[in-house]
């Protein structure tokens, strides 16, 4: 190695993290104008400057070389020189501004009785929602969960399938944003789940005490950090758990964002098989 020049750094500043990503192994998924490094899905790397990358759990990033010092645990003369190496000729596609416009139907049966029947979910809170322009059925059939931004624009969905085969799926991009619901005007208390359908169960399990409190759930549609991190930010001063799923990812989740986890009782996974048991148990006792 030789001596380092002030253009030498800000060349390796500047180097394409997509690229070296690709060059060395290290998996990346797309997800909008980010690219989310699967290992650690609280990296993500900007599409469009790629040689800028965040790390939403810990609220540290920078460009390049900085990257090689805190992700790859290199010093600064090795970071430089690591990526000053020669990186592939890739090609980024631009991100693509999209409306998602759900071609919605006046009947919205297949949705009310997929929520309802096999998701037990409460026929009056599903069928608020659709009249509040929450929740619809699109062409295909699918329960679209409409989700909306600060000022009450809808920028995207969470998609779910109302078929044998579980499908869950967005539609254009969340920017930070997920399915919401809110139990009070004034929000003390923030939870974050892995799913609408999730969200609903556990509003229906907890509803009076999540409404005594003044609660907002969000579905981050997935383990999301962008997500915690954007609604941290508008609700500052509010207490913010993470309610995902008990399972090997959802416990590593949450202890890589330091939060708390509430899970569901009875050893269940998630709150939707929390909530199909306790009915399903009431109504082999009503019937008994």
């Amino acid at each position: 190695m030789g001596k380092l020049s002030p253009s030498m750094v800000d060349k390796a500043a500047h180097a394409n993290l997509v690229a070296y990503c690709e060059a060395h192994g290290i998996a990346l998924k797309r997800e909008g104008k980010e690219f989310i490094v699967k290992a650690n899905d609280s990296i993500y790397i900007s599409a469009e400057q790629p040689w800028k990358w965040y790390r939403h759990s810990t609220g540290k990033g920078g460009k390049a070389v900085d990257f090689a010092m805190q992700y790859l645990g290199m010093d600064f003369r090795s970071a430089v020189f690591e990526m000053l190496g020669k990186l592939p000729e890739i090609e980024i596609a631009p991100t693509e501004s999209v409306t998602y416009k759900p071609d919605t139907h006046t009947d919205q049966k297949r949705v009310i009785a997929y929520l309802c029947k096999k998701r037990k979910l409460d026929y009056q809170l599903v069928t608020n929602l659709i009249r509040d322009g929450k929740l619809r059925q699109d062409k295909n059939g699918n329960c679209v969960f409409v989700i909306k931004d600060t000022n009450g624009k809808m920028i995207g969905a969470e998609l779910h399938g109302t078929g044998e085969k579980r499908f869950k799926g967005q539609a254009t991009e969340q920017q930070g944003f997920g399915f919401q619901y809110s139990t009070g005007a004034k929000i003390k208390m923030v939870l974050y789940v892995e799913s609408a359908i999730d969200l609903l169960s556990l509003y229906e399990l907890h509803k009076h005490k999540l409404t005594a409190i003044g609660t907002l759930l969000v579905s981050m549609g997935g383990l999301k950090p962008a997500v915690i991190t954007n609604y941290r930010s508008i609700y500052p001063d509010a207490k913010h758990y993470c309610a995902v799923d008990a399972d090997e990812k959802g416990i590593a989740f949450a202890l890589e964002m330091e939060m708390a986890h509430r899970k569901p009782e009875h050893n269940f996974k998630d709150w939707n098989e929390e909530l199909c048991y306790l009915k399903d148990k009431s109504i082999g006792k009503n019937s008994a």
